[in-house]
């Protein structure tokens, strides 16, 4: 009884043990700002590259008269991927800014044009079904997409603004790595 007792209290100590080693480190006071800057930067660079993807397929379709399907394929697979990677950027800083009205109006406004965006990629995907890609149709759906994508970036300077976040500067050789201090 007395070794079923001591390896029951090893195994609680070694437990315990592990479990404070495997607790998260206390995050400093500037954490949760970097995150938000983070995340905002990768929402809005996602947004952005989902506006190029469907400005170079219009583009593309304008030299054409049937544009070729996996070429056009490639294009709204990659819009649908920047719009999931802005989308759980952007949702994350929902759930952070849980009080904040107008970013969470902000954010809103964009998932709801992002879903509009999303109803453009599978009316292109009905287009592409037959195996035509028709310039006209694309070009068209393109730039509604484009200008969907002009509303959202509009609301992302909504978002940059509720959320305090500063423009950056381009990047430069001679900058620095900022450190964050550690209280």
């Amino acid at each position: 009884m007395k070794t079923l007792s001591k390896i029951t209290l090893a195994l609680i100590i070694g437990l315990s043990m592990t479990s404070l080693g495997l607790a998260d480190s206390p995050r400093d006071a500037g954490a949760k700002a970097r995150g938000e800057v983070y995340n905002f930067w990768v929402g809005r660079s996602a947004n952005n590259h989902a506006r190029d993807n469907s400005r170079s397929l219009y583009y593309y379709g304008q030299t054409q008269q049937a544009v070729p399907v996996p070429q056009a394929q490639e294009h709204v697979t990659a819009v649908r991927q920047n719009l999931d990677t802005c989308q759980k950027a952007i949702g994350e800083l929902k759930k952070t800014n849980p009080e904040n009205k107008e970013a969470l109006a902000a954010i809103d406004k964009i998932e709801v044009i992002h879903k509009k965006v999303l109803g453009h990629c599978d009316q292109m995907d009905k287009q592409l079904k037959d195996g035509k890609g028709d310039s006209t149709e694309i070009c068209a759906c393109c730039a509604d997409m484009h200008t969907d994508l002009d509303a959202a970036d509009a609301e992302m300077n909504k978002l940059m603004k509720a959320l305090k976040i500063e423009k950056l500067e381009p990047p430069t050789k001679a900058a620095k790595p900022a450190t964050p201090e550690k209280k």
